[in-house]
C-alpha cells in the first residue's frame, strides 16, 4: 500500500513539475513548447468552429501603423505568426499595409510582428470578429507601434515569412573560383555585384524542357528558364564571395497573380536589390543601387529601358506591371542554411 502511495505521489509531483520545466520563461526550450501548445489549441479551436458551421477561411488584414515620434511607419515589415501563406508585407509611405491570406474563424487570435528596423520589433495581439468580414478584408484601423511589446526575433517560433534553403556546399570551390574570376579587377561592391548579375542573367534560356529542379551548378552549365534558378544561382555565387544575401519572392496581389523573384545583397551598411532575371538593378536618387524597401516606397525608381527586348515578349513586362509587384508590399524571404 505504501509503495502504491509513493508511486502516486511521484506521478503527481512529475505532473506538477513537468509543465513548470517545459514552460518556465527563460529556459532554452520554453518558447518552443509554448508555441507548440498554442498551435495545438488553435487547431482545436478551428475544429470546433467547423463543427459549429463556421468553417475557417482566408482573409486579408489591412491597417495603418503609426509611431509617436515620426507619425506613419513607412517601410515597416508586417507579418502574422503562424501565417498559413507565409506572406509578409511592407507598409507604404503613409504606414498603410495589407497582409494577405491569414486564417479567420470566430474570435481567432492574431499575433502581428511589426519590424520598424533591425533593432526595433514589436508584437501586437488582435482578435478576429465573430462574423466573416466583408469581401474577406478585416480593417484593423490605426495601430500604434509603441502600443506593442518589444520582442527579440532572433529565435522567434512561427515566422513563416522566412524559408531556408540548403547551400550547395559540394560545389563551393567552383563558386569561389567563379566569383574571383567575375570580380577580378573590380574594386567596389557595386562593380562586383553588377558583373555577377549580368553573368547570371546571360544564363537565361527562352525554352527549357526540364521539369525538375536545377541546382546552381546546373544553371551555370545548362542555363535556366526559371527566375528561382537564376536568383538562387546569383545568391550562391555572391555568398561564395562572403556577401550576405536574401532571395525575395514578390507578387502583385491581382488575380491572376503576377510573381517575380529578386535578390538583395548586403554591403555598405545596407541591402541592395539585383534582378538577375532581367539582368538589371534599380538606382535610388543618390545613384546607388536601391533596396527593396526603397523601391517599395518609390516605384518611379523602376526603369526597364535596359532590359533586352526578347524578355519583354517572354514575360510581358511593363513598367506598370513591375511597379504593381513592388507596390503591393507582398513578399517572402529565402535565406541559406549552411552547414556549420
Amino acid at each position: 500500500m505504501k509503495k502504491v502511495r509513493k508511486r502516486s505521489i511521484t506521478i503527481l509531483l512529475i505532473a506538477l513539475i513537468l509543465p513548470v520545466i517545459l514552460f518556465w520563461p527563460g529556459l532554452p526550450w520554453s518558447a518552443r513548447c509554448r508555441h507548440a501548445l498554442k498551435r495545438w489549441a488553435t487547431k482545436a479551436e478551428m475544429k470546433v468552429a467547423a463543427w459549429q458551421g463556421q468553417s475557417p477561411r482566408r482573409i486579408s488584414l489591412s491597417g495603418r501603423v503609426t509611431t509617436a515620434s515620426s507619425g506613419p511607419l513607412a517601410g515597416g515589415q508586417i507579418e502574422a505568426l503562424d501565417s498559413v501563406s507565409g506572406w509578409a508585407a511592407l507598409t507604404d509611405r503613409t504606414g498603410r499595409f495589407v497582409l494577405r491570406d491569414v486564417i479567420w474563424y470566430p474570435k481567432a487570435d492574431y499575433t502581428l510582428i511589426v519590424e520598424a528596423n533591425a533593432y526595433q520589433t514589436r508584437q501586437i495581439k488582435l482578435s478576429a470578429p465573430e462574423i466573416y468580414p466583408v469581401e474577406g478584408v478585416l480593417d484593423l484601423g490605426e495601430l500604434s507601434f509603441e502600443g506593442g511589446c518589444l520582442i527579440d526575433t532572433s529565435d522567434l517560433s512561427g515566422r513563416n515569412s522566412i524559408s531556408y534553403v540548403a547551400y550547395d556546399e559540394r560545389n563551393i570551390e567552383h563558386y569561389k573560383k567563379l566569383f574571383d574570376g567575375l570580380t577580378e579587377g573590380r574594386e567596389t561592391d557595386e562593380e562586383k555585384l553588377e558583373a555577377i548579375n549580368r553573368y547570371v542573367a546571360s544564363k537565361f534560356v527562352a525554352t527549357d524542357s526540364s521539369k525538375r529542379y536545377r541546382a546552381p551548378r546546373e544553371v551555370l552549365d545548362k542555363g535556366s528558364h526559371s527566375g528561382w534558378g537564376l536568383v538562387l544561382t546569383m545568391a550562391t555565387i555572391a555568398e561564395a564571395g562572403n556577401y550576405k544575401t536574401r532571395m525575395i519572392d514578390l507578387i502583385d496581389g491581382a488575380s491572376p497573380l503576377i510573381a517575380h523573384m529578386v535578390i538583395e545583397v548586403y554591403y555598405g551598411n545596407g541591402w541592395h536589390l539585383y534582378d538577375p532575371v532581367i539582368g538589371t538593378a534599380f538606382r535610388n536618387k543618390s545613384g546607388k543601387v536601391a533596396s527593396y524597401k526603397e523601391i517599395r516606397m518609390d516605384a518611379s525608381l523602376i526603369s526597364l529601358e535596359h532590359v533586352p527586348k526578347e524578355l519583354f515578349k517572354i514575360f510581358d513586362y511593363t513598367d506598370d506591371k513591375m511597379a504593381a509587384v513592388y507596390n503591393s508590399g507582398f513578399h517572402h524571404y529565402y535565406h541559406f542554411s549552411k552547414e556549420e
